[in-house]
């Protein structure tokens, strides 16, 4: 399960994340990271212009190991489009995906041009586009002009096994990546605020659902998480963000259990997330007075303390999956 690892690299060039007391990671730290990763061959990271030096660290280290895979993105908002592009194809020999941020992105014939034409040009091996929900997903699927769609994944988001979505994966050579896997990290952790538009009994109700399916399955909620991604052929690679090298050997420990479920426990999730509030396991609707808000406390994983690994964690991440063009004041946004 580990080949099908992203690391996720917000926190390498920012102090981020509303959970993380401890800042941006210094250079030891990250050299320590990118060793175990080498040793470990997670050989794909996340990255994005708007990291701070996230790309900057990148850049030099997939010299120091050119078996490394990047993937990166930008905000094309009032820029130029060929300008920002160079910011990034500058700094590395070759990308292997370029991320586009959103399905409006996707729809920028302008933008997806000039990525097709450096892909021709063997500066960029392939183009991915991150979306929201399953509509987005069906019509890229059917124009099949992307190589990569990646899309907010969790076992109570039933949304992806819509017959035509499944239908066309089988279809299309297009790849799947998933982010969002621990939804912003209440699949992990107990909620300590709660959205204006949602009543804390629906999120009490979602903990007693979680920990249910836990018991019965006899998974820890971190296990559960990732043997339900992993129990899915047509999902390729799954994105996670982490704080520290300690919060990454937790994850990759448990990754290499490569846990999957049956089919019997599928349908047994499935049957309780039927029952869930849909607002809650779409942040998109999450609406707060003021923010950013502490969220999530931490909560205690196998006897180690930590924090959830894809929320508030790079841009796919999307750490709040909060659509690009949505203005009112929700959990703010990280992409991987």
């Amino acid at each position: 399960m580990e080949e099908k690892l992203i690391l996720g690299t917000v926190q390498f060039g920012l102090d981020y994340g509303i959970t993380n007391k401890n800042g941006k990671l210094n250079e030891d730290e990250i050299d320590k990271i990118f060793n175990f990763c080498d040793i470990h061959n997670i050989l794909y990271f996340d990255t994005a212009q708007d990291y701070g030096i996230s790309e900057n660290i990148l850049s030099k280290y997939s010299n120091l190991y050119p078996k490394f895979n990047i993937i990166t993105k930008s905000k094309f908002k009032n820029k130029n489009i060929d300008d920002t592009i160079k910011i990034s194809l500058d700094k590395f020999d070759k990308i292997e995906c370029y991320m586009l941020h959103s399905y409006d992105d996707y729809k920028n014939t302008e933008l997806l041009n000039k990525l097709l034409s450096y892909k021709n040009m063997n500066k960029i091996n392939k183009i991915g586009v991150s979306i929201y929900n399953v509509k987005e997903g069906i019509e890229i699927l059917n124009d099949n002009i992307v190589d990569i769609i990646q899309l907010p994944f969790n076992y109570f988001d039933n949304q992806w096994f819509s017959e035509d979505f499944q239908n066309l994966i089988k279809k299309t050579n297009i790849k799947i990546h998933v982010r969002s896997i621990f939804l912003q990290g209440i699949l992990l952790n107990k909620p300590i605020k709660y959205p204006n538009n949602i009543q804390q009994n629906e999120f009490d109700k979602l903990e007693d659902q979680i920990l249910t399916i836990s018991k019965k399955l006899q998974l820890t909620k971190l296990e559960l998480c990732f043997a339900y991604i992993n129990s899915f052929e047509w999902i390729n690679k799954f994105l996670i963000g982490i704080d520290n090298l300690e919060h990454l050997e937790l994850n990759f420990n448990i990754i290499n259990k490569n846990l999957k479920l049956t089919k019997e426990d599928i349908i047994f999730i499935q049957s309780i997330s039927q029952d869930i509030n849909q607002d809650i396991i779409n942040p998109s609707k999450w609406i707060f007075n003021s923010g950013p808000p502490d969220l999530l406390e931490p909560c205690v994983i196998n006897d180690t303390l930590s924090t959830s690994g894809d929320s508030y964690k790079s841009d796919t991440c999307d750490a709040a999956d909060r659509k690009p063009e949505d203005t009112s004041l929700r959990l703010h946004e990280h992409s991987f």
